[in-house]
């Protein structure tokens, strides 16, 4: 396994983790209300899909040091399989109510080990100091281009297909079903797993309320912080907290305010976070302009 290796199967399994919930985004509110369901139902498969995410998102996110990375991509791959399939068939609120319940383990589980899984592949092959915000950003990329084109596949692809071969609506989230079979697939044979010590799952579980205590605390305490969240808080399912979630490098201090602000007055960690998906050099540069400081 090489270091160029491990950056393209890295953005492989960006690409097909979020093309399912691209490609299911766009119909899933149509789907529902063709098939029956009112607004307030609808919203509540909606809220209960962010409850199980919000609630499984630790307690999960430990299981792949306890049993691989790799596993644990497999088995959001295959729940997301299920639960795709499953949509595109529902007919009743219990229906739809299931099939958002495992896409929220789903989305749960997928939440960090690839990551985790590039982090830990590049120290082993170039060693604790090796650089991995480039590759960072560039799986970044790849997840941002699969949503989009997931989006913009999934509001297409009903107008595709004929109404005598299956329900238009029912097209994307079968699309998605797909998709994320070949990331079960690229999961299972593509990630050899890198050696390393194995948590138990009784230590992960312990650690869960000292770990949302601590965070608190960190973001209470850091006025940053603080303005980060409140910058996430419109987003009910904790999407926009996700994606920041790439560490710019300030010498292990929290970073200054950008003399002149970023996008509407925000401040450097949240511009930078913007900035370094764009990619490893132009947002390097264009942060570098904006903001008059010297980025590595």
């Amino acid at each position: 396994m090489t270091a160029r290796s491990a950056l393209r199967r890295y953005m492989l399994v960006g690409f097909l983790t979020w093309l399912p919930p691209g490609l299911q985004m766009t119909v899933m509110v149509l789907l529902m209300s063709e098939r029956g369901l009112g607004l307030a139902e609808i919203g509540l498969v909606t809220m209960v899909f962010s409850v199980v995410t919000v609630s499984l998102e630790l307690p999960t996110g430990g299981l792949s040091d306890v049993v691989g990375r790799r596993v644990v991509l497999a088995v959001s791959a295959a729940f997301t399989v299920v639960a795709l399939v499953l949509m595109s068939v529902s007919t009743t609120f219990w229906m739809f109510l299931a099939s958002g319940v495992l896409k929220g383990v789903a989305r749960a589980l997928s939440s960090g080990p690839a990551t985790s899984w590039y982090v830990d592949t590049l120290h082993a092959v170039e060693g604790r100091e090796a650089d991995i915000k480039p590759g960072l950003a560039k799986g970044a990329m790849m997840e941002s281009a699969a949503l989009c084109a997931g989006v913009l596949g999934g509001g297409c692809l009903p107008l595709l297909v004929p109404p005598s071969l299956m329900f238009p609506l029912a097209a994307p989230p079968l699309a998605g079903a797909v998709a994320a079979g070949a990331l079960f697939v690229v999961a299972l044979f593509a990630l050899p797993e890198p050696a390393g010590p194995r948590g138990s799952l009784g230590g992960v579980l312990r650690e869960v309320p000292a770990t949302v205590a601590g965070g608190v605390r960190l973001a209470a305490g850091a006025p940053v912080l603080r303005r980060m969240m409140g910058a996430a808080r419109p987003d009910g399912d904790g999407r926009t907290a996700d994606r920041h979630r790439v560490d710019v490098p300030t010498s292990g201090q929290a970073a200054p305010p950008c003399p002149h602000g970023g996008p509407n007055g925000g401040d450097r960690p949240g511009f930078a976070a913007l900035c370094l998906q764009v990619g490893p050099r132009i947002g390097k540069d264009f942060l570098r302009l904006s903001c008059d400081t010297p980025i590595t």
